[in-house]
């Protein structure tokens, strides 16, 4: 009789199911599995490089390492399970321990995987189950495997259960719909896409050792949009948190500085010092989150930002600096962005700056590729749209007249 006929199975099956909808994500489904691995079959794991692969996939769903941390320690995992024959009946010289062993390193390498829907969770709970049913057959009849299978299911049943429990109650306890509208230093067309209340639940349900640096930038946050003096709370806890080593963390403290830079000044500056960190990447982050968001921030802010940010040592600020000046279409940043285009040693960076030129200052530029025909790019109110110019290549008076009627096209829906 199949496992999926038994009642049990599909009362944990359907436990499992609220994991599967949207409000649930690959890191929350990956932590639970790996909460099943460690309540479960932990004392079972002899291999370090199995005990490593759950360890690293818990901090991949905390934020704490990256996709490459992930892989390499799934590597290491799937050298382990591939150490074992590939069968899909044991053969008769092995033992149950054997089986065991191998189920065991097949279940740590799972939980590395990625994505990581719900039905992961559910082949991760059927393994441990199957395997707690081989350890018990060391000394017991095929009768008490089926007990031992029935009451492994339960208890991942109750732990399941439990840790949707505790992520409901959470946000309950949080409201999900205070916008950041509300900002005491000014409104923001684009605070519909950053919602500190969420930012807190996220905090709340995800973090762990980053969890009390995480909420004081919060609440530090909150302390500014309530305080309606002149001299605001310090900063500090927030622009120490944008320079975390950590992206999710950086990204967060980087969004609020950002918000309350829309009417608080201090905020703009403390925005611009990350700019002289060491750590690219926490430079990276505040201009691509400023390019992103595009916050209501006075003109000669950003033009100094971005100027700034085109000096930098890194090609990845300079290019993202280029496409920010068109963002905002910073018609000032021209002559900046034409003189920095001449000395540039990167190739492709010196063209890409220079498309940016023709933007602001055209509307549209020409992307010649070897081997085929150019294109006229045209930036519309719907984006970007790509042409091909017919021969011979008209003069700039000619390509502005088709850049003007392909955007009379896009706005008639021709």
């Amino acid at each position: 009789m199949p496992i999926e006929d038994f009642v049990f199975f599909g009362a944990f099956r359907q436990s499992v199911g609220p994991l599967c909808e949207k409000k649930y994500t690959d890191a929350q489904r990956r932590k639970c599995a790996c909460m099943l691995v460690r309540k479960m079959i932990w004392d079972l794991i002899s291999d370090e490089n199995s005990k490593l692969a759950v360890e690293v996939s818990e901090q991949f769903a905390e934020g704490k390492t990256d996709k490459k941390g992930l892989l390499a320690a799934r590597k290491g995992a799937l050298r382990v399970w591939k150490s074992f024959p590939d069968y899909l009946v044991p053969p008769p010289e092995w033992s149950i321990k054997q089986t065991v062993d191998r189920q065991v390193a097949h279940i740590c390498l799972g939980v590395t995987a990625t994505p990581f829907p719900g039905s992961n969770v559910i082949g991760t709970g059927e393994m441990i189950a199957n395997t707690l049913a081989h350890k018990a057959a060391y000394l017991q009849t095929g009768e008490v495997m089926l007990a031992v299978t029935e009451k492994a299911f339960e208890q991942m049943r109750g732990f399941i259960l439990e840790f949707i429990k505790k992520k409901t109650e959470i946000e309950s306890a949080v409201p999900s719909n205070q916008l950041v509208l509300d900002c005491s230093y000014g409104k923001s067309d684009r605070s519909k896409y950053i919602r500190p209340s969420s930012l807190r639940s996220w905090a709340i349900l995800n973090l762990d050792t980053d969890k009390q640096i995480a909420l004081a930038a919060l609440d530090c946050f909150d302390r500014c949009t309530a305080t309606k003096s002149e001299q605001p709370p310090s900063l500090d806890p927030i622009t120490q948190l944008a320079q975390s080593e950590k992206r999710d963390l950086r990204e967060m403290a980087v969004s609020l500085l950002l918000l309350l830079g829309e009417g608080l000044p201090t905020a703009r500056s403390q925005l611009r010092s990350l700019l002289l960190s060491k750590n690219g990447d926490v430079r990276f982050t505040a201009l691509s989150h400023l390019q992103y968001f595009r916050p209501n921030f006075p003109k000669e802010f950003l033009c100094d930002f971005i100027r700034q940010s085109l000096t930098d040592r890194s090609a990845r600020m300079r290019q993202m600096a280029g496409q920010a000046c068109v963002a905002f279409e910073l018609v000032e940043m021209i002559p900046d962005l034409e003189s920095k285009a001449d000395v540039e040693k990167n190739p492709k960076l010196r063209e890409n700056l220079t498309k940016n030129a023709h933007l602001l200052n055209h509307g549209f530029y020409v992307s010649q590729v070897s081997g085929a025909h150019p294109t006229l790019v045209v930036k519309t109110k719907r984006g970007y749209s790509s042409h091909e110019i017919p021969s011979p290549l008209p003069d700039l008076e000619g390509l502005r007249k088709l850049a003007d009627g392909i955007k009379q096209r896009q706005e008639t829906g021709e």
